[in-house]
């Protein structure tokens, strides 16, 4: 019997006991319990549900079943039980639920029609029923190992794996959750070669982009492994890490995650390994091992969250089973408390799974071995619910005031800066670390309470000085001070960035931003502006009237000597502006004094320019024959460009377009202006040519080939042989050419003209049709046969009649023409029959003709 039971737990796990005023662990229990059903094998719970598998098949007509239960009115209630699809399929071997989404595996079972084992059935909450909406299969046909052995969720992310037969050729499988519906997005294996991945997928966790498989090699063929995942930004699945264990450790049995942390179980008391993610790499912080030093398998099952770490060994104290409940204090796992199950009984198997909510401090203890309703091994499950306040912080003193947040309503707040309703205010509770609790009361005797540190950091601010004024005629030094020491000064004068030491010397004349840095999070640097009064520099010259019609020079003057003059117009290293030398405009002239703590002074001169404007207006010319006489004022300067004399005598050299500069003055003070000459001649027309004209008919138009310029005339010309003038036969743009000659159009546009080069146009005459009525056959080659003459024939049938009607010619082909051989002298009748490419209608011609000899 106990050698059953202990055989029986090693796939499943239970749970237990604690004083406490309010309800400690609730029990839940089957609708009907049965007995051997596995009922808790696997559990599962959210802030408001809890589920519950029994994936045992009782007997060959059951199957498996997943009970729902919900936190309500201080309470436990059952609410549904979802039943599998046949008998034998394992339903319920593995459950997951949040408040939406409920995923129960059927790990032994069989799609028709394949030989992949496994399937996950998800179903979706609408109002107070759960309802399948989808159903996940096996997705590979050569993977017969029970997948869905293990399930993990985290958001819309599922990740599946398979059982163990010590074997490497397993496969955990990633999902995304759309909707109601599971999309496989990555297919996860151990890389081959290796003396690891045995029974990869075992065990699995998944949250956010973190993802963790277990490998525990049951069998000890190689080495027990854990192999770390990582998402990147771009949605890839890929192996950041694997941590490998001694032979025989079989670590990878169980798997817990939650955030930058992850915990490695192994059943066979070498300790939960636990790791924390710090740039881009898992680092163990801490190996824990049971701390009752009893036997059995201690790390069996691992659940974690914020808060709370849970461990098991449901072998522990003959198989009744214990869990034990950890809490971080001082960056580390610390051992708060042990669950047993309440009047524990050999084999009731307490913590043969564990598990807690993400959000909240609920968590679910398994027991299947227990006694419910009478009866025996019938299993329960343990879940104890308790708000917790959610992660906060930490905060920057400068934050606005924000309302903390628990996984549960209704209570009471307290702690500085935080009013009762849970209002945290930075400001209030000042720089440090403050304990902020939260307590709901479920009842007279019951309340339930919970702690959260929260942080408020400063920002680095610099200490304002009360400074005397600060001057270029005086060197003063003094310490910068900020609120958070360590950080590093920087900015002009200052001497040492360390003591933040300043000088006005060093700094020179000018408004200065001095800089304080110290990465912290809530800012890494502030600054102050300093301002040094330069030494007083004046320029004592007047401002006068300055053109560049006169040259002028004047002597500059400042109040303290030793400076340098610069800006247009200062003739070298001199003192001396020149007006020709700086040209029209404003001109900004300074003096300074050199050396950190120089001064400087301005003085703004404006020289005149001499007003140069072209009068003649831009043109276009269509004949490059124009000659145009250009105008400006004032006279007396020189034009240049292309085609133009000094006197503004402009001549184009051909089509373009010629920017005609005028120019007066000379050095800065030559001034200019510009006009544009276009010359656009007509191009050359192109006209089309017209092929022969035949039988009369016309054959086409003559129109301009080219592109026509805007406003133009046409005019088309015609001449019957090239020693005749052109005569003006059409306006239009196109012409219908009705007599045989030459043809040419002119294009007109203003008072230029352009020829198309001629074209000739062709016409054959019509020939008139003349039958002879006599033929002489005697070989001189002169009428010497009845030939019919046709222009451009098509058929022809001619047949030859003597006068009694008798046919003695006949052919169906033009040109074979009656020779009146074997025919006696006398007269023939005829009848014809033709059509041409002048006339397609088929015509008949009748009549005689007479053969002589």
């Amino acid at each position: 019997m106990l050698r059953n039971l202990y055989l029986f737990l090693l796939f499943l796990p239970l749970f237990t006991q604690a004083q406490n005023t309010c309800p400690d662990l609730f029990p839940l229990d089957a609708p009907a319990p049965a007995t051997r059903s596995l009922y808790a094998n696997r559990t599962s719970v959210s802030e408001r549900f809890a589920i519950v598998g029994a994936n045992w098949d009782v007997t060959a007509s059951t199957v498996g079943r997943a009970h729902i239960y919900e936190y309500t009115g201080g309470v436990w209630v059952f609410r549904q039980t979802l039943i599998g699809d046949r008998v034998a399929d394992s339903f319920g071997s593995h459950v997951f639920i949040d408040e939406n989404t409920v995923l129960v595996s059927a790990s032994n079972y069989t799609r028709p029609g394949s030989a992949a084992i496994g399937a996950v059935y998800a179903y979706t909450r609408q109002g107070s029923v759960w309802v399948q909406s989808a159903l996940i299969p096996n997705p590979n046909a050569s993977y017969t190992g029970g997948f869905g052995w293990s399930l993990a969720k985290s958001g819309p992310d599922l990740v599946v794996g398979c059982g163990y037969s010590g074997t490497q050729n397993y496969a955990a499988y990633v999902y995304r959750q759309t909707n109601t519906q599971f999309a496989l997005v990555a297919t996860l294996t151990p890389p081959a070669g290796t003396n690891i991945g045995y029974d990869f997928g075992y065990s699995v966790a998944i949250d956010g982009d973190n993802l963790v498989i277990g490998a525990l090699d049951a069998f000890s063929f190689g080495q027990s492994a854990a192999y770390f995942y990582h998402r990147s930004a771009a949605g890839a699945w890929s192996q950041a890490q694997v941590e490998v264990y001694p032979n025989g450790s079989r670590a990878g049995f169980s798997i817990a995650l939650h955030g930058q942390r992850a915990a490695v179980g192994s059943d066979s008391n070498l300790g939960v390994r636990l790791y924390e993610r710090t740039a881009g790499r898992w680092q163990l912080r801490q190996t824990m091992f049971n701390p009752d030093a009893t036997p059995g398998r201690y790390g069996y099952t691992v659940a974690m969250n914020e808060h709370v770490l849970l461990v098991s060994n449901p072998f522990d104290r003959q198989l009744t089973g214990v869990v034990y409940r950890y809490g971080r204090q001082n960056n580390a796992w610390q051992l708060e408390r042990r669950y047993f199950a309440p009047q524990p009984l050999i084999a009731d198997g307490l913590g043969t799974w564990v598990a807690v909510d993400a959000h909240s401090n609920n968590f679910i203890l398994s027991a299947p071995g227990r006694t419910s309703g009478g009866a025996l091994n019938a299993g329960q499950a343990f879940v104890q619910w308790a708000p917790a306040i959610l992660p906060a912080g930490p905060f920057c003193a400068s934050d606005p005031a924000l309302a903390l947040q628990a996984t549960a309503t209704g209570g009471t707040w307290s702690g500085p800066g935080v009013s009762n309703s849970g209002v945290f205010t930075p400001a209030l509770a000042g720089l440090g670390t403050h304990r902020i609790a939260y307590a709901l009361s479920a009842g007279p005797t019951c309340t339930y309470r919970d702690t959260l540190t929260i942080t408020v950091q400063a920002a680095p601010r610099i200490t304002r000085l009360a400074l005397p004024p600060l001057s270029c005629a005086r060197d003063t030094a003094f310490n910068l001070t900020a609120t958070l020491p360590g950080g590093l000064w920087s900015g002009t004068g200052i001497a040492n960035p360390q003591t933040g030491t300043f000088q006005s010397a060093t700094a020179g004349p000018g408004r200065h931003v001095l800089t304080y840095s110290l990465n912290t999070a809530c800012g890494s640097q502030d600054t102050l502006s300093v301002v040094v009064r330069p030494a007083p520099v004046r320029i004592l010259t007047a401002r006068v009237p300055l053109s560049c019609a006169r040259d002028t020079t004047m002597a500059l003057v400042a109040s303290q000597p030793g400076g340098a003059w610069s800006g247009a117009g200062i003739a070298g290293v001199t003192s001396t502006f020149q007006s020709a030398l700086a040209g029209p405009g404003r001109h900004l002239l300074t003096y300074r004094v050199p050396g950190p703590c120089g001064g400087q002074d301005t003085l703004s001169l404006v020289v005149r320019p001499v007003p140069v404007r072209v009068l003649s207006r831009p043109s276009t010319f269509c004949r490059t024959d124009t000659v145009f006489s250009l105008q400006a004022t004032p006279a007396g300067g020189r034009w240049r460009g292309p085609g133009v004399t000094d006197q503004g005598r402009f001549t184009p050299p051909g089509p373009g377009r010629y920017v005609l500069r005028y120019e007066r003055g000379t050095g800065a003070c030559r001034a200019a202006d510009s006009v544009a000459m276009t010359i656009t001649p007509l191009p050359q027309p192109v006209v089309n040519a017209l092929p022969t004209q035949r039988c009369g008919e016309p054959t086409g138009v003559l129109r301009l080939s080219s592109q026509t310029p805007s406003n133009t005339t046409y005019e088309w010309q015609h001449r019957a042989t090239t020693a005749q003038p052109w005569q003006v036969v059409s306006t239009q743009p196109t012409h219908q050419p009705a007599q045989p000659g030459w043809y040419q159009l002119k294009l007109s546009q203003g008072t230029c003209r352009a020829y198309s080069a001629p074209t000739e146009f062709r016409a054959e005459p019509m020939q008139v049709q003349q039958i002879p009525n006599v033929f002489t056959p005697n070989g001189d080659r002169v009428n010497d046969v009845f030939e019919l003459r046709l222009q451009y024939p098509r058929t022809s049938q001619l047949q030859v009649f003597d006068r009694w009607g008798k046919s003695v010619y006949a052919s169906t082909t033009y040109g074979a023409f009656w020779t009146g051989e074997q025919a006696a002298a006398g007269v023939y009748y005829y009848l014809w029959r033709y059509s041409t490419d002048c006339e397609p209608v088929e015509r008949t011609v009748k009549g005689w003709v007479e053969l002589l000899r």
